[in-house]
């Protein structure tokens, strides 16, 4: 089974699905083997576990298309199977703007509303119009933005586990509109040293800020991501202000996001682990495997680090890739 983890995994089944109609035919084989249905992109938001009782899908439908909508906006519709990254540089090829702040997100198309990926700023939710989906029972169904429920790195798809994603409905626009909010992208921006920047300049810096602080995961396998920055209170965030001094904080929905990394550094994990499996140094959210064949051995290593976060500050990291058994 593919994944960026790099841990040995098998499925008990499964295949390429490369149409709708083969996702179809791979639905009945699960059914008729009384296994659960997995549809994967790249493998690179799952821990597997070595002998994974499933069928699993390798989603792989192509297809990229545009129409002209009204005023300056057009809509993309995009098949699960699509490259996220290679979507990002369709659109940024042909003017269309929104997905700048994206850039360099690894994975396939149908994971993307799954998680709501979201960086620098920008979050898919921000673009969708709809999602086509298959149920558990094969039926299609097309979901608006709200149907979706979309929220920070959730999605309705989280709940809703026998829903597949087979194409994402996106409108984006003819002007180009930078977000610049994380302080980050500014940095990076006057770094490449253009005035005025234009889209593609803004596309760099993000690329240039994500190869710094995140390991390829072709020379250090991993999962990107393996805890989601936590929702608290504004007393939490209070709180732990006067007990850590210096705390990076961002208003979210009427509450306080905290940044997991700092939470994982400030709790010395930087300079814990093994030989095998440890924190990135530039990025503690993503843990790295360097030679550990058993998932289970790095999903003891992130329980570890959830419990300490857990006792030292009160509060509650989620894992964020899917640990399939």
């Amino acid at each position: 089974m593919p994944n960026t983890l790099g841990v040995q995994a098998q499925a008990t089944t499964g295949g390429v699905i490369r149409t709708v109609e083969q996702l179809t035919k791979l639905r009945l084989q699960a059914l008729e083997s009384d296994l659960p249905l997995i549809v994967i992109g790249d493998g690179s938001n799952i821990v597997p576990a070595n002998q994974t009782r499933a069928c699993i899908g390798v989603m792989r439908i192509p297809g990229i298309y545009t129409r002209k909508a009204s005023g300056d906006a057009v809509c993309v519709e995009v098949a699960a199977g699509e490259s996220w990254h290679a979507l990002v540089l369709f659109c940024l090829a042909r003017g269309l703007h929104g997905l700048e702040n994206l850039a360099l997100i690894p994975g396939r198309v149908g994971a993307a509303p799954i998680q709501n990926i979201g960086a620098y700023g920008v979050e898919l939710a921000d673009y969708v119009q709809a999602v086509d989906v298959i149920d558990g029972e094969g039926s299609h169904h097309r979901l608006n933005r709200d149907e979706c429920e979309f929220s920070y790195r959730d999605s309705v798809f989280k709940r809703r586990t026998d829903l597949v994603v087979t194409h994402l409905h996106l409108e984006l626009c003819t002007e180009f509109r930078p977000i610049l909010d994380y302080p980050g992208v500014r940095s990076a921006l006057e770094q490449l040293g253009v005035a005025p920047f234009k889209a593609a300049d803004l596309v760099n810096a993000v690329m240039a800020i994500r190869r710094e602080k995140l390991p390829d995961p072709l020379r250090e396998p991993n999962a990107g991501s393996f805890f989601v920055n936590p929702i608290v209170s504004f007393d939490t965030a209070n709180r732990l202000r006067s007990q850590l001094g210096d705390l990076q904080t961002y208003a979210y929905d009427g509450q306080v996001k905290l940044s997991a990394a700092e939470l994982i550094d400030k709790a010395g994990w930087k300079s814990r682990g093994s030989k095998k499996v440890s924190c990135w140094p530039q990025q503690p959210l993503v843990i790295v495997n360097r030679g550990e064949t058993e998932a289970e051995k790095i999903l003891q290593f992130a329980y570890g680090i959830q419990e300490d976060i857990q006792q030292r500050f009160q509060v509650s990291l989620e894992l964020e890739p899917s640990v399939l058994s």
